[in-house]
This record gives C-alpha cells, sequence and structure tokens, in this order.
C-alpha cells in the first residue's frame, strides 16, 4: 500500500507589521512621563557618580548629599517652628524628598508604581487631580510626621506618593462596586495592605515613616473625593437647594 506522508503542522502566520499608528511609548499622562523621567534622572545620576563617570571624587557621595539637602527630618520641622523661621531651602524639602530614594531598588518600585496607579488616575479623575494627587499628601505626610516624631530618621522617597495614588484607587474601587459585599472586599484588601505596612514600619524601619504614608493615603481618598469630576458642580446645587 502506498505510504502517505505524515501530516505536518501548517507554517504558523507571520506576525503582523507594528501598527504606524501605534504609540512608541506607553500611553502615559504627560505629568506622569514628567515625574517618572525625573526619578530616572537622578538615580542615573547617583549611579553614574558612583561609577566615576562623572563628578570627580566627590561624586560617589551624592546621595548622601542629596538626602541631606532635600530630604525630610522632623528635626528640621521641629526648627523652624521653634525660631518661626522658614527659610525656601526647608519648606522645598516638603516637595523634593520623594525625588530622592534610598537606592535604586526602592527608585524603581516607585517608580513601577507611580506608573500603573498614576495612569488610573488620570484617567478616572484627570490630570488636574494626578497632580494635586502626587504633591499634597507627600507634603502633608511629612508634615505630620515632623509633628509626630522628634527622631534622627529621614523622610526618602515617593512611597507616601504612591499611597496617595491607592487611596484615589481604592475610592474609584469603592464607588464601582456593584454590591455592598464588593465594596467590602475591596476594603479588606486594602486593609490588609495597610495592616501590613504598619507591622514592616513598626517592625523593621528605624524611622516612622509609616505615618508620612498612611496620612498620604487618607488624604488621597479625601482629596480623589473632592476632585472627582462632578464634585463641585453638585456641591454648588446642593447649596442652592439648602
Amino acid at each position: 500500500m502506498p505510504q502517505h506522508p505524515p501530516d505536518t503542522p501548517p507554517d504558523p502566520a507571520p506576525d503582523p507589521p507594528p501598527d504606524p499608528a501605534q504609540p512608541l511609548l506607553l500611553p502615559l499622562p504627560g505629568l506622569l512621563w514628567l515625574v517618572l523621567l525625573a526619578l530616572g534622572a537622578v538615580e542615573l545620576a547617583f549611579w553614574a557618580g558612583a561609577q566615576g563617570l562623572v563628578g570627580g571624587a566627590t561624586a560617589p557621595g551624592w546621595r548622601l548629599l542629596a538626602v541631606e539637602r532635600f530630604g525630610f527630618a522632623a528635626p528640621v520641622q521641629h526648627w523652624m517652628i521653634g525660631s518661626r523661621q522658614a527659610p525656601p531651602e526647608h519648606l522645598l524639602r516638603y516637595l523634593s524628598y520623594p525625588l530622592v530614594h534610598a537606592g535604586p531598588a526602592q527608585a524603581a518600585l516607585s517608580a513601577v508604581l507611580l506608573a500603573a496607579l498614576g495612569k488610573f488616575t488620570a484617567r478616572h479623575h484627570g490630570q488636574g487631580a494626578l497632580a494635586a494627587l502626587l504633591l499634597l499628601p507627600g507634603a502633608l505626610g511629612a508634615a505630620t510626621f515632623g509633628a509626630l516624631t522628634d527622631g534622627s530618621g529621614w523622610l526618602l522617597g515617593a512611597t507616601p506618593a504612591v499611597l496617595a495614588l491607592v487611596g484615589a484607587w481604592t475610592l474609584a474601587r469603592w464607588r464601582d462596586a456593584a454590591s455592598p459585599r464588593a465594596r467590602f472586599t475591596a476594603l479588606g484588601l486594602i486593609g490588609s495592605f495597610l495592616l501590613a505596612r504598619l507591622a514592616l514600619g513598626l517592625l523593621v524601619e528605624t524611622a516612622a515613616t509609616w505615618i508620612a504614608d498612611l496620612t498620604a493615603f487618607a488624604a488621597g481618598v479625601i482629596l480623589a473625593a473632592a476632585l472627582r469630576p462632578g464634585t463641585l458642580r453638585r456641591t454648588r446645587a446642593r447649596l442652592r437647594q439648602r
């Protein structure tokens, strides 16, 4: 009997050519790209300095110098309150400390979380709300950290800004939940996360930076509710009805 050749699978279809209309970069808001590029530029400068590529003999210590100049510490706030002085270089610390991280791993994790949560926040609340959430809760977290602690530990990194965006995400999940059970499930997830963050801060960290993180989270929820599209219009309508 004639032998039939075994069936052979058809050749796979060639990959489609790239669509020239698709953006080469992730579709992130422009403001978020600026933040991520700033984080990357700072870490690149620290890395280049540590490798001796730029900056000369002092370059390996750039991270430490940046911590001392742009990081936030409670004694700085205590001094400003006690002396009733507010030099611009110290006020800048409330906004600049998120750009200086303890190491590249912390910076990379912050960048990834900011990209994901920032894109979600911009889509649901707008870029104006995103800007407010990136700046205000972190500053409030630093002020609370300074008010409730008296140690010498530094507050560094964008974790408070990340927690503020987590707060905005939590509010969106709560509003979009289809049932009370789904709402409490969302709250259970975020509650477990916050408890883990608190436990980590109490057991491992030498400075009570969890105070800034939890403050920023609460501020993120409140700001997201206040800046949600249509909130101002509904508030005016209620005031007119009264």
